[in-house]
């Protein structure tokens, strides 16, 4: 057996292991003829653990047996000799075993210098060399089998399997090998995966029954089934019996795939060719086969239950928005698709008043019930999908007409109309519903994506809600346009928050007391390259409705910071200036720490900036924004509410906010002051909202002040401070 390694990926220490599953004991011989190490077969032949024997000189442990008829040469004893030869095997302690011994040769990655010679007791017959090529053979067998699941891709894990089963039926000479695995019930097993050699007949059926098997009896309990001869088994078995025989099978090996001792199935061996043999050799092989084959059935099922839960929404049950993305982009790309796509968007109308009103639990338990009853509703072809919070998508296709679209949208949000029973109670629920229908046969140049489709159908059920809820809007060219234009405003706006395109104005806020600036208020301009100084409301909407607005707001912080800066060093009074943050900005986990660190950065005290939030940006997350309020309030930042009258704001939550300044709508200026001079129709409001400030010891501050009328009104009313056009427009810091 000596020559080149036939096992060259081994290491010293695999090979050593390798060695030692064979049923022989071998010992590992050096140049010096030392024993260096011995396999643990000798404990079984000697009762001595293998390290007994390192150190030994072999001429010093076999001896020529003086009983044998025709001993052989002392010299000859494990130097040289391929045949099995009596010997006596004698310890460093002087105990004797009668043993036969053989050389097996100098190979592997011990190298030359190593000669393995192989013990067993006597009377036995066969080649320990040929053991071991055969033990070799099988182990690179199962290398290469284990090697084709860590080279195929999971989604072509079938395609590894087939190639599996190939590589053993032709390793093995089998006729067939299939792999089956139960149903759910566990009553049937079918085959998932099969390979034939050429010219055997395919089986009339897959499946196979488990009621009253012994095979399968066995199977279940992880031993192997072995069948030299299907016409020798007796009455326990006449079910497997009568089974092969009509299928024509004359012997058969199986083998079960157990997982943490759990049955998945078994892959079988069968031969319909009498004289092919089932021997030891092939049991040998099936088995290990069959573990790694269960391992990378169980592996690629729970990669397959990774994917399917990323893809599934973990509430609802339903996929959730990557899934409906992909699916839609699918459905969008299909080249044989002609009949046109519905894309429909449902946003439950007041759900978040709902679901504070009634706890987050029974908001979860409705949402369930609204999947369910779309999912009812929908035929099978349909796509239903959560894509976040309360919004739901409907992807339906085979739509030809623009009318099938808005049908499946009415009859859908009439199943919605009946109560839904939750915890006892009837619950009553509406959506707005934004309707897009795709139409088919489009080119490749003309087809939108899906995230452009799902853009379209939430303008459009935007306008519903804006419509007064409770209805459908189908996307048209005029909501077309003016998405593209979002879409162009949001990419330049990127591109100018990157260039010198953005700056900050300044409008001062009076005291009517003194009439001395006792604050100022940043407005972010844009001075656009093509069409001029642009107001915030011409970008910041679209900014808004992005993370974008978190980057604005950043850049804004950091520009009036600096710019206190600046003034401070030019020896300048500068009043505190307030920035207006929008509502997902201050629902941005970093915003307090970046408002400290900007303030840091500049050199600035705590108190030099105010930071400011609407009303309605304050009842859009109630809990996280009075949790901001509160965190800048604990660093130093002043905090202020603004457009105060126009929301849904409690008088209890404002209560508990640390806001100094609560900020009433410009809205109400206008109507301050009557056509004839009189008091207008707005005065008994603003009066109530004073009144309320003060009870709460909180200062106010009216906008939008443009005549002395509508000045000295405030002034009668109690306000503490103004700002407006009369007192002064925004304006660059150097203006």
């Amino acid at each position: 057996m000596s020559g080149r390694d036939p096992v060259g990926r081994f290491t010293t220490e695999q090979f050593v292991a390798l060695l030692g599953s064979l049923d022989e004991a071998v010992l590992g011989v050096d140049v010096d003829d030392s024993v260096t190490f011995a396999t643990g077969p000798i404990r079984e032949l000697t009762g001595e653990e293998p390290s007994f024997f390192e150190g030994a000189r072999l001429v010093d442990l076999l001896h020529a047996d003086p009983m044998d008829e025709a001993p052989p040469s002392g010299s000859t004893l494990g130097d040289g000799s391929p045949e099995w030869v009596p010997a006596l095997l004698t310890s460093p302690a002087g105990a004797r075993w009668k043993v036969e011994v053989a050389e097996i040769g100098a190979f592997g990655p011990l190298g030359p210098t190593v000669r393995l010679v192989g013990l067993r007791s006597g009377g036995r017959s066969g080649s320990v060399e040929e053991e071991l090529r055969r033990r070799i053979e099988h182990e690179q067998h199962l290398e290469r089998l284990a090697g084709t699941f860590v080279r195929v891709p999971a989604d072509r894990f079938g395609e590894g399997v087939d190639d599996a089963l190939r590589e053993m039926g032709s390793f093995l000479g089998a006729d067939r090998i299939t792999i089956w695995r139960p149903d759910p019930d566990g009553e049937l097993l079918t085959a998932v995966h099969m390979w034939s050699r050429p010219g055997v007949p395919a089986p009339r059926t897959s499946v196979l029954r488990v009621v009253g098997s012994e095979m399968i009896r066995r199977l279940r309990e992880g031993r192997m089934v072995r069948i030299d001869r299907v016409d020798g088994l007796d009455d326990d078995w006449r079910i497997e019996r009568t089974l092969l025989e009509r299928r024509g099978i004359h012997s058969m090996l199986a083998a079960p795939l157990m997982v943490e001792g759990v049955f998945g199935g078994f892959v079988s061996l069968v031969n319909h060719r009498a004289d092919a043999v089932v021997d030891g050799g092939k049991v040998s092989v099936l088995r290990p086969a069959a573990g790694i084959l269960a391992e990378a059935f169980a592996r690629d099922e729970a990669e397959r239950e990774l994917l399917r839960r990323a893809r599934r929404d973990p509430l609802t049950g339903l996929a959730n928005r990557w899934a409906a993305i992909d699916g839609l982009h699918d459905a969008l790309a299909r080249p044989e698709r002609s009949g046109g796509l519905a894309v429909l968007l449902f946003d439950l109308d007041r759900f978040k008043a709902l679901n504070d009103a009634l706890g987050h639990s029974t908001g979860d338990q409705l949402l369930r019930a609204v999947a369910d009853r779309l999912l009812a509703a929908a035929t099978s072809e349909v796509l239903v999908a959560r894509l976040g919070g309360d919004e739901l998508v409907v992807v339906g296709d085979g739509l030809v007409e623009p009318e099938s679209a808005l049908g499946l949208a009415r009859e859908l949000q009439m199943a919605l109309s009946a109560p839904f029973s939750i915890d006892g109670h009837d619950v009553f629920v509406t959506a707005s519903v934004g309707c897009v229908h795709v139409p088919g046969g489009l080119d490749d140049a003309d087809r939108p994506g899906p995230e452009e489709v799902l853009g379209w159908a939430d303008a459009a059920m935007y306008r519903a809600k804006a419509r007064g809820r409770n209805r459908i809007e189908v996307f048209d060219d005029q909501m077309l346009a003016a998405a593209d234009e979002r879409m162009r405003v949001e990419r330049e706006l990127r591109h100018a928050l990157d260039t010198s395109e953005l700056e900050v104005h300044y409008q001062p806020e009076r005291s009517l007391a003194s009439g001395e600036v006792v604050a100022l208020e940043a407005f972010v301009r844009w001075r656009h390259p093509r069409e001029g100084l642009l107001v915030a409301e011409r970008f910041v909407p679209v900014a808004a409705e992005s993370d974008l607005v978190v980057d604005l707001g950043r850049w804004v912080r950091r520009s009036v910071c600096a710019q206190v800066r600046a003034w401070r060093e030019e020896g300048a009074e500068v009043p505190v200036v307030r920035i207006n943050v929008a509502a997902r900005e201050i629902a941005d986990p970093d915003v307090v720490a970046s408002v400290a660190a900007e303030l840091d950065r500049a050199g600035l005290d705590r108190s030099a900036i105010c930071i400011e939030l609407s009303e309605s940006a304050l009842m859009a997350e109630p809990a996280i924004a009075s949790e901001a309020l509160l965190a800048l309030d604990t660093i130093g930042v002043r905090t202020s509410v603004d457009g105060f009258g126009i929301g849904h704001s409690s008088l209890a939550h404002l209560a508990r906010l640390p806001v100094e300044v609560i900020g009433i709508d410009r809205s109400f200026a206008p109507g301050l002051v009557g056509a004839d001079g009189e008091e207008g129709p707005d005065v008994p409001i603003v009066r109530a909202m004073v009144e309320v400030a003060r009870a709460l010891g909180r200062r106010v501050r009216v906008a939008g002040v443009e005549t002395e009328a509508q000045l000295a009104c405030l002034e009668a009313l109690g306000c503490d401070t103004v700002q407006g056009h009369l007192l002064g427009w925004p304006a660059p810091a150097d203006g």
